[in-house]
C-alpha cells in the first residue's frame, strides 16, 4: 500500500486498530535533516516491557500494560510517497469488544463533525 504523508497513514493504521479492538502508537522513526520521516513503526500500545526505575522501586508501582505485542506496521519513504514495507497482525493479548475501544487511549479523538455538533447543542 502507498500513502501520500505520515498522517494518513497513522489515520489508517488507527482505523484498522478501531475495528480490530486495540489501541495503537507512534514507535520508532527515522527523520532527515530537513525533518522528514524517512521510516516510521506504527504498532500495538502493548509493544515492549517497561525499563526499569532508575532509583529503585518507587513508591506508586505502576500498571503493567506491555505484553511485548508484535502487532506493528512500517513505513518508508520513496521519493514523496510512503510505502507500507511491513505488516504483523498477530497480537498476544485479548482485544477489546466494539462496545469499549471507544475507551481506547489513540481513539479518543473527536473529529471536526463531531465538534461542530458539540458547539451548536451547547450555544442552544
Amino acid at each position: 500500500m502507498e500513502f501520500q504523508s505520515e498522517e494518513k497513514t497513522y489515520d489508517f493504521y488507527n482505523l484498522y486498530a478501531r475495528l480490530i479492538g486495540f489501541s495503537m502508537r507512534r514507535g520508532s522513526s527515522s527523520v532527515r535533516t530537513n525533518k522528514v520521516v524517512r521510516m516510521r513503526v506504527l504498532c500495538c500500545s502493548k509493544q515492549g516491557q517497561y525499563q526499569k526505575h532508575s532509583r529503585g522501586t518507587p513508591e506508586k508501582k505502576r500498571l503493567d500494560t506491555r505484553t511485548n505485542c508484535e502487532a506493528k506496521v512500517v513505513i518508508k519513504l520513496f521519493g514523496n510517497i510512503y510505502r507500507l514495507v511491513e505488516f504483523k497482525e498477530d497480537h498476544n493479548h485479548e482485544l477489546a469488544p466494539p462496545s469499549k475501544v471507544h475507551r481506547l487511549r489513540s481513539q479518543r479523538k473527536v473529529d471536526n463533525k463531531q465538534k461542530i455538533l458539540m458547539k451548536n447543542i451547547y450555544d442552544s
